[in-house]
């Protein structure tokens, strides 16, 4: 929990121009719900795969979502850094959860991205932008099925550990390689579900930020010229 509220509170007080209080307080406490899961997860692979893996990719979600905004963004949002971070943590999570694959992780991330747009919206009291919605829809779908496979590039999935068929009693222990396989499966998880959330969330963020910048430029170098008037 301390280290993701130090690091988001470093990244803010490197990347602000107008430093404020209130805001460095909420980039630290982004850090600190991220950390918070994070945390959750990586206490998790003592034995549950599940929540390792779930709690560990919520938690990357919201510490990488608020830190490729802050990065990325050139004019500080309270209620910006808010919303991407918790759907951040919400498609980070979901994604990591049992069986989805990498079209499933597209869809996710796509409604991520949609929602997050109109709730920016909302929250300024401004027209929902459908047109900038389906963008990032589509940007998002792409970036989060991506993730997947190079999840899935670092860290194999695995095909499951078979515990076999315990003796006849009502309270059997696992054996203790039985128990070292599966807390090795929750370790697994939770660092592939990092893994596809730090890369989902990244690519968004910087790509499209990349992407801006450079059709800008080839815009302005090379687009229509504007006549100029005449004295």
């Amino acid at each position: 929990m301390a280290g993701g509220a130090i690091l988001t509170t470093v990244t803010y007080a490197v990347t602000t121009d107008n430093f404020e209080v209130g805001e460095c307080l909420l980039a630290a406490g982004a850090g600190a719900v991220g950390g918070a899961l994070i945390g959750t997860g990586v206490g998790a692979v003592a034995g549950s795969a599940l929540i390792a893996g779930v709690a560990t990719g919520a938690g990357v979600g919201a510490l990488a979502a608020a830190e490729s905004y802050m990065v990325t963004t050139d004019n500080f949002d309270s209620a910006d850094l808010a919303i991407n971070t918790a759907f951040g943590a919400v498609e980070g999570g979901a994604c990591a959860l049992p069986g989805v694959g990498p079209l499933g992780a597209g869809a996710i991330s796509a409604a991520s991205s949609a929602a997050q747009s109109v709730a920016s919206d909302v929250a300024h009291d401004r027209p929902v932008d459908w047109g900038r919605a389906t963008s990032d829809a589509l940007w998002g779908g792409a970036t989060g099925f991506a993730a997947v496979g190079i999840a899935e590039l670092a860290v194999p999935s695995s095909p499951g550990i078979d515990i076999g068929q315990g003796p006849p009693v009502i309270h059997w222990i696992p054996p203790k390689p039985i128990a070292d396989r599966v807390a090795a499966q929750a370790q697994r998880e939770a660092f592939r579900g990092a893994v596809r959330s730090f890369g989902a969330e990244t690519t968004y963020y910087v790509g499209s930020d990349t992407a801006y910048e450079v059709l800008q430029y080839l815009y302005e170098s090379y687009g229509p010229r504007v006549p100029q008037a005449g004295p």
